[in-house]
């Protein structure tokens, strides 16, 4: 467990925790498994739908990167998605979950880092960011779900919406790394 070294303002300074980034297939369960106690600390009163109406909204601003006919069928595709997830209890989120940020030695994790994305929303969208770096058969297992088209369907969706959020991210912030979100929605688009 990492040691709190201070707090201050919005940071949180932990000391050095052992290990180093894993994507062996015992550490990911071990990550999987907390996410899924993770995910049952809930917020009944957050507004995920709105966070992902929200980014549809904006997606005008990517226009340069994205172009208008993209944008148009994104706009198509996701509006009714929001709708079929707005259901969803929101829980607490890692929203940013990958296997660089799993760190373990000798096979045991020893922490999940970098929480700034973290927020409360639909957990299948933490599933899908993490299948985008680690073996989705080993996440869904270790999750407890079954693969089904359903559910390759609305990973793949929430797969294109933390996409679309990195590039609102990179936009805001001037950056040029913008080809390989494109890219990702792409494949989305077409799987």
């Amino acid at each position: 467990m990492p040691v709190v070294l201070a707090v201050t303002g919005q940071y949180l300074l932990t000391a050095e925790v052992a290990g180093a980034p894993s994507d062996a297939p015992g550490v990911l369960a071990q990550a999987v498994r907390h996410l899924r106690r993770l995910h049952e600390l809930q917020a009944p009163n957050a507004d995920w739908p709105g966070r992902l109406d929200l980014l549809i909204d904006e997606l005008d601003v990517l226009v340069d990167h994205l172009g208008t006919a993209l944008i148009d069928q994104l706009r198509q595709l996701l509006r009714p998605f929001v709708d079929e997830v707005a259901a969803a209890p929101p829980s607490l989120l890692h929203a940013d979950l990958h296997t660089r940020h799993l760190y373990a030695a000798d096979g045991r994790l020893t922490a999940i880092l970098d929480w700034g994305d973290a927020c409360y929303g639909d957990p299948l969208y933490d599933l899908a960011r993490l299948t985008m770096t680690a073996d989705p058969a080993t996440v869904l297992t270790a999750y407890g779900l079954h693969p089904t088209l359903d559910l390759a369907r609305t990973l793949s969706r929430y797969r294109l919406v933390w996409s679309l959020s990195a590039l609102h991210s990179e936009h805001a912030a001037g950056g040029a790394w913008f080809a390989p979100h494109v890219e990702r929605i792409r494949r989305e688009l077409v799987s």
